[in-house]
C-alpha cells in the first residue's frame, strides 16, 4: 500500500493544481513536496468496511482478485478505507482490499473518479478506472513494492521503495510470480536479511505505518521539513496500528 497511496495522492494533487483547488482539510497547493509533506505529517486514518457501502466500486473486480490471490496462497484479511485519503480527495474514495503471505502483504482496488475530475481525465492523461494491484515486501526498512502502475504513477518515490511498475493489464498471478522472484533476487544478494512477515491485520498496518513514515520523511526533506508546520489536515483519532471495525467482515 506504498504505490497506492501515492497513486491516489499524484492524482489529486495533479487536480488540484489544475483547477486551482484549495481546500481547508489540505495544505495550500503551492508545489508538490509541500503538500505531500502536508498530507504525510500525521498517520492515516484506517478503518475497516463494508464493500457494499462502496456502490460505485467494481465489487466483481475485488471478489475476482480475492479468489484469484487466494488461488496464489495469499489470505484476504479485511477491507480498508483511508480516512485520510477520502478527505482530501473525496471524488476518488474508494476502499483497499487487504492480502498477507508470509513475507507478502497486497493490497487490489478499484477507483472510478467523480464529478470534476471526470472532466480532467483526458487533459491530465488519467485513466478512466483504475484498477491496481500492489505487493510489497519490508527488509530492513527497505520496501519491494510490485504492481501494476506502470506509466500511472507521477510521483517520485523515497529510496527506502524500490518499484518495479508492470503494465496494467498485466493478470494478477504473473504480478505475485514477478514479486516472488524479486524476493528471491533480493534475498540472493543478502542472505543475511531476513523480511518482515505478516499474518494479520496489525502486522500489516504496522508495516504500511512504517512505509508511510519513509514517505513523509521524504517529502518533509524535498520540502524544507515544512510539511508539519504548514499541513492543517484533520487529525486522526487513531494511528495506522489500529483498525477501527466499522463493518462485520464479510463472509
Amino acid at each position: 500500500m506504498v504505490e497506492a497511496f501515492l497513486l491516489l495522492m499524484g492524482m489529486w494533487f495533479m487536480i488540484a493544481v489544475a483547477i486551482g483547488l484549495r481546500r481547508q482539510s489540505a495544505a495550500p497547493v503551492d508545489g508538490a513536496a509541500s503538500w505531500m509533506a502536508a498530507a504525510y505529517a500525521e498517520p492515516h486514518e484506517l478503518v475497516q468496511v463494508n464493500a457494499t457501502s462502496f456502490p460505485e466500486a467494481d465489487l466483481e473486480y475485488y471478489d475476482r482478485a480475492r479468489r484469484e490471490l487466494e488461488l496464489e496462497g495469499l489470505r484476504w484479511l479485511g477491507d480498508l478505507e483511508d480516512l485520510s485519503l477520502s478527505r482530501l480527495s473525496p471524488e476518488t474514495r474508494t476502499f483497499m482490499r487487504v492480502f498477507a503471505d508470509g513475507m507478502i502483504r497486497g493490497a487490489v482496488y478499484h477507483v472510478r473518479p467523480r464529478g470534476m475530475v471526470v472532466l480532467l481525465q483526458t487533459v491530465l492523461r488519467i485513466p478512466r478506472e483504475l484498477r491496481v494491484i500492489e505487493l510489497v515486501t519490508e527488509i530492513r526498512g527497505q520496501f519491494l513494492s510490485t504492481s501494476n502502475t506502470h506509466n500511472l504513477e507521477r510521483l517520485e518515490l523515497p529510496p527506502e521503495v524500490v518499484s518495479e511498475r508492470l503494465p496494467a493489464s498485466t493478470p494478477l498471478a504473473k504480478v505475485v510470480a514477478r514479486h516472488g522472484e524479486r524476493i528471491a533476487e533480493h534475498l540472493r544478494a543478502h542472505p543475511e536479511q531476513i523480511p518482515e512477515t505478516f499474518e494479520n491485520m496489525a502486522e500489516v498496518l504496522a508495516s504500511v505505518a512504517r512505509g508511510n513514515e519513509a514517505l513523509g520523511r521524504f517529502w518533509r526533506d524535498r520540502s524544507g521539513g515544512q510539511g508539519r508546520e504548514r499541513g492543517e489536515r484533520p487529525r486522526p483519532d487513531q494511528s495506522e496500528g489500529a483498525v477501527e471495525d466499522k463493518a462485520p467482515r464479510e463472509p
